[in-house]
């Protein structure tokens, strides 16, 4: 697999995203995907978005808002796909099951330290245990404008664990809870801490492509 292929795949393993920000004239498209741009052609593109859904790799949803992934995604044309970049036809684009397939088998994910904060309250999810406690003492080191409610905390087992849209593993650890504004203005977020959240969200490695 090429780098433009892999690009796409990567750039929706854990949310959908609207097609037109692929267009590399979208201004705000490293921003958008929280990674460094593609670096494509829009002729490179439209040719590699292409091939991952004729290999049913990619597919779309059409529309500005949707909330169920469980549909049978669409497999658009190039000319489809052509209008979906120049933003004249609303699309989000998808991994298929068999996409993250291939996607893993390129970039051996390890899912125990797979986590996904957010929420109201606010929830830590996580497939390992060990992983969501130290990820809980983490928090108020990485984000210092607010604490935990300690006496808030509440966590549950998850059986299955829907991790992200296409993947599901067999559980997950949860916590969620509260949190108040820190009155504190002395305390900063520690480097140490920081390094080391940092450490753990690194849950797979990028294959030189």
């Amino acid at each position: 697999m090429n780098h433009a292929c892999y690009w796409l795949l990567d750039s929706v393993i854990e949310n959908p995203f609207p097609v037109h920000w692929l267009n590399p004239s979208y201004e705000d498209l490293s921003m958008a995907f929280n990674r460094k741009h593609h670096g494509l052609s829009l002729s490179e593109v439209e040719e590699s978005f292409s091939e991952l859904c004729e290999k049913r790799y990619l597919g779309v949803y059409i529309g500005r808002h949707f909330s169920e992934y469980d549909q049978t995604p669409l497999f658009p044309s190039m000319l489809e796909i052509r209008s979906a970049l120049r933003g004249e036809t609303m699309m989000h684009y998808v991994v298929t099951p068999e996409g993250g397939k291939q996607w893993e088998a390129l970039s051996p994910p390890e899912w125990q330290k797979y986590s996904v904060t957010g929420g109201t309250p606010m929830c830590i999810v996580a497939g390992d245990k060990a992983i969501l406690e130290e990820l809980l003492l983490l928090e108020s080191y990485i984000a210092p404008s607010y604490e935990i409610v300690s006496e808030s905390v509440r966590k549950s087992t998850i059986k299955p664990w829907r991790a992200t849209y296409w993947k599901t593993v067999a559980v997950g650890y949860s916590a969620c809870f509260e949190t108040v504004k820190n009155v504190s203005t002395t305390k900063d977020t520690s480097m140490e801490a920081y390094n080391r959240w940092s450490e753990i969200l690194n849950w797979y490695e990028q294959p030189d492509v």
